[in-house]
């Protein structure tokens, strides 16, 4: 389907996917009036034998006072000559919500020692900048937006570390990162790339509906999406909140690494080099051809040993296929668990978005690594056709579905309204009144504002319920007044936003013991400067002084982003609405 012209002004985008297990860039000269087409770079140093693919191994090799040595392919290479040298892999897991790993029982590699995850990050990010800006020598000196390309399960946390990751790694000077850099989630982009490669036009109609699942190395997204329009303009919203499990290739290479380590222990296989031999060539070969036959697959330990008892022969590993009895089925087991969380994820996405019932098939178009995967596709294909739901790949293996994507996702953002994946809300006082036994319950922290009134704290006064889908461009207004004794402190201003995953949010967020009530979190902080309000402002009457004013708030993009709006009287004339930004302030990863 065609993307349509390009309306803007000329800029060089550059679109960053940082993946589990591989990551890839891509880049695209926009130019007003012209089609957007999106490049990846196909060279990696050290993957010489791999010219002409995108992709490259999300490696990093440190030295023991961390410092980084080596990137992607070479990072892997020659592992046994580089001593007192340690490998950061999967490192992108130590970035997900704590409880997503406590969920899925994620157990991530170690770092290197003197590392941390945003050491890491940066590191990698420099090397992949780098090497793309070598590669675009020459190219006209226009605006460069990066875009590193996160999880649907991500949140304000997340993209903290990856900003900072990108100032420390020197693409952006940290007083240009809120205007260059915007962050696209994974279904998002992925949305972006099946509309330039997969043929939707054919099918793609006023009120229709689809979905779109993402299955990368760590995370499988899945969002329902409705088509508002399609002419002149296309336009698609969130049906729903997406879908992210943790049930991406990476977790199936796990499944299989276990196995491998119970059924060689203490055997001449239970070594650290076979088993890593094992894993990988599992990795590049078994796990992509097995399509859930019979026949089962040939994994290779790097040795020429014959192990009848492990059936083992020649140094070659036979797990069984598709066989009776299930127990003995070594590659079903080792694909199972992922398997029933992606078809469970998209069960619920489906639900949850209403489908009504027609003749028409609902299409799923699925990209990613490990939508790749012979066996992934035929358990979907059995398990949806049922569903009247129809399987659509993307077939562009050599390419990175998001890299791509989020380039598209810039020149064009045909997604206009998204869902809310979590409830979002701020704490008020309630006036208390003793004769609620609700109150009653929770006396010892009644209070006095500085109105005189005794007040109860704590109630979660919710501003976007969860699923609930908002315009990009629509705001919430919180209305805030403030008063004091004495000159209030402009500067300081904060407002904290909390969050659950409740559709349905109790009453309150905080106990009598002033602690969170279970289900609810602490989302993030808004900062504010208002020393703008010092110019008119003037105390009343009893010498105190008030500050009315509205924070406003826009759930509906792909990241947080507040305003602060006041209104100034000009020299008694007239009243002018007023503007000034706030700063979300995420917390740390935990």
């Amino acid at each position: 389907m065609s993307l349509g012209e390009y309306r803007g002004e000329e800029q060089l985008v550059i679109g960053m996917d940082l993946g589990t297990t591989m990551s890839a860039v891509s880049y695209s000269h926009l130019r007003d009036g012209e089609e957007p087409r999106a490049r990846l770079i196909m060279k990696w140093p050290g993957q010489p034998a791999a010219a002409g693919d995108c992709k490259l191994p999300t490696l990093v090799r440190y030295d023991a006072e961390g410092k980084a040595l080596l990137f992607g392919r070479a990072a892997q290479l020659n592992e046994e000559k580089l001593e007192n040298t340690h490998l950061a892999k999967w490192f992108k897991l130590w970035l997900h919500p704590s409880t997503m790993r406590t969920e899925f029982n994620l157990a991530p590699p170690p770092l290197p020692p003197n590392v941390t995850v945003n050491d890491v990050y940066a590191d990698f990010m420099a090397f992949l900048f780098t090497h793309t800006r070598e590669c675009l020598e020459g190219t006209v000196g226009v605006d460069v937006c990066t875009m590193p390309r996160h999880p649907n399960g991500w949140d304000q946390a997340q993209q903290y570390v990856l900003r900072e990751a990108v100032v420390k790694a020197g693409i952006l000077p940290l007083d240009e990162v809120a205007s260059r850099l915007t962050f696209v989630t994974e279904a998002e982009a992925s949305v972006h790339f099946a509309i330039a490669h997969a043929d939707i036009g054919t099918w793609l109609r006023d009120d229709s509906m689809f979905l779109v699942t993402d299955a990368g190395g760590s995370t499988v997204d899945t969002v329902a999406y409705k088509c508002t329009s399609v002419s002149p303009k296309l336009m698609l919203t969130e049906a729903t909140s997406s879908e992210c499990v943790q049930a991406g290739s990476a977790i199936v290479d796990q499944a299989a690494d276990q196995l491998f380590r119970s059924k060689m222990h203490q055997s001449q296989f239970d070594e650290a080099e076979t088993l890593e031999t094992m894993l990988n060539d599992f990795e590049q070969n078994a796990k992509r051809e097995y399509d859930g036959s019979n026949d089962g697959v040939v994994v290779k330990t790097g040795t020429n040993v014959t192990d009848k008892t492990r059936n083992v022969t020649k140094g070659r590993l036979r797990l069984s296929g598709s066989i009776i009895p299930a127990e003995s089925d070594e590659m079903e087991h080792i694909f199972k668990g992922p398997l029933e969380e992606i078809a469970n994820s998209i069960d619920r996405a489906v639900r949850r978005a209403g489908r009504r019932q027609s003749e028409d098939p609902l299409r799923l178009l699925t990209v990613g690594g490990f939508a790749e995967s012979a066996k992934l596709r035929s358990f979907l294909d059995e398990r949806l056709s049922a569903h009247n739901i129809l399987l659509i790949t993307v077939d562009e293996p050599t390419k990175k579905a998001a890299a791509e994507g989020a380039v598209y996702w810039y020149a064009k953002k045909f997604v206009v309204a998204r869902a809310a994946r979590k409830s979002y809300g701020v704490l008020c006082d309630e006036s208390y009144l003793r004769s609620l036994p609700e109150h009653q319950a929770r006396s010892n922290a009644v209070c006095t504002d500085d109105d005189g009134r005794q007040v109860l704290p704590g109630r979660f006064s919710c501003l976007v319920a969860k699923n609930q889908v908002i315009q990009n461009d629509s705001c919430t207004k919180i209305p805030y007044y403030h008063t004091s004794r004495g000159k209030p402190d402009f500067r300081g201003f904060q407002v904290n936003l909390f969050c659950t995953d409740d559709e349905n949010p109790g009453h309150w967020a905080i106990d009598a013991n002033f602690d969170l009530e279970p289900g609810f979190e602490h989302a993030c902080t808004l900062k504010a400067d208002m020393s703008g309000f010092e110019r008119t402002l003037q105390p009343l009457a009893d010498s105190s002084w008030r500050i009315d004013f509205s924070v406003e708030v826009f759930f509906g993009r792909t990241m947080l982003c507040a305003n602060l709006e006041w209104t100034e009287d000009s020299c008694g004339w007239a009243e002018s609405s007023q503007e000034g930004p706030v700063a979300v302030i995420a917390n740390s990863v935990r």
